[in-house]
């Protein structure tokens, strides 16, 4: 039995439709990149800062900061009763655990492999 191939149908447009749909496409697209040409650019955090900025630093929620400090488990410091936190210290601390990737993982245990098979 022969391949059948299946049609397509193909929509036409009414000009007038057409026309509309152009214009739309256009002003979203102008829109993007004007939004994208005026967005200011992101300030640095301070070199000392509270909890609300920690928030928007570190990605994690007030309650998890709150937990984490009274755990030590994050640096910080207190004046005043008030949370304070390092820029420094807090971009040290979230990078501090980095994970390997799977090929640098495999490359780490076949030189430790080679290096115990050559005590031998």
């Amino acid at each position: 039995m022969p391949h059948q191939v299946e049609k397509q149908e193909q929509t036409i447009l009414h000009p007038y439709f057409e026309d509309a749909l152009k214009k739309i496409v256009y002003d979203a697209v102008r829109t993007v990149f004007e939004h994208v040409q005026h967005r200011p650019e992101r300030k640095q955090a301070p070199a000392f800062f509270g909890i609300e900025i920690c928030e928007e630093e570190t990605g994690l929620a007030k309650s998890t900061i709150y937990r984490n400090t009274s755990k030590n488990l994050m640096p910080h410091y207190r004046r005043d009763g008030k949370l304070v936190f390092k820029r420094d210290e807090i971009y040290a601390w979230m990078t501090e655990n980095r994970v390997e990737t799977a090929a640098k993982l495999s490359s780490r245990m076949d030189e430790q492999l080679l290096k115990r098979r050559g005590r031998k």
